[in-house]
C-alpha cells in the first residue's frame, strides 16, 4: 500500500460513476514507477547498467511491469524501461550507486551527475 502526503496533491479530476477511463491511461498508470509519474507525458526508454555484484536484487524484484531484463556474460545486467520523468528512475540510480549506472539517455545521464555534483558540493 502506498501513502501520499495529501498537501501535495494537486490536480485532481473527479470521475463519476458510470464514467470509464480510457484503456491507453490505465495502461500508462500500470506501467508507473512511483509518484513522479507524469500521465500526460510520452514514455522515453531509459537504458540500466547494473554490476554483477547487485543483480541478483534486480533479477528478484523488477523495477517496472515493461522492463526488459538481459544477463551479460560477466553477470551484469542490462535493463530496459519506460518512464516518463527522470525523476521516476533518478532516486533508484542514486541509491544504487556506484553500482547501478544508466547508459542512455545522455539527458538522464547528465541530470543524474549534476544531481551527484550539486551533492557533493553540499558536503565540502
Amino acid at each position: 500500500m502506498k501513502k501520499f502526503y495529501l498537501n501535495n496533491i494537486a490536480d485532481i479530476k473527479e470521475v463519476r460513476q458510470g464514467e470509464s477511463v480510457s484503456e491507453e491511461v490505465l495502461g500508462r498508470l500500470d506501467n508507473a514507477l512511483n509518484a513522479w509519474f507524469v500521465p500526460e507525458a510520452k514514455p522515453f526508454m531509459v537504458r540500466l547498467w547494473v554490476d554483477s555484484k547487485v543483480a541478483k536484487y534486480f533479477k528478484r524484484k523488477k523495477i517496472s511491469p515493461n522492463q526488459h531484463l538481459d544477463e551479460n556474460k560477466d553477470g551484469s545486467l542490462d535493463i530496459t524501461l519506460h518512464i516518463t520523468s527522470y525523476m521516476e528512475i533518478t532516486p533508484l540510480v542514486l541509491m544504487w550507486i556506484p553500482n547501478v549506472v544508466v547508459l542512455e539517455p545522455q539527458e538522464l545521464k547528465d541530470f543524474i551527475k549534476k544531481s551527484v555534483e550539486k551533492y557533493l558540493r553540499v558536503l565540502i
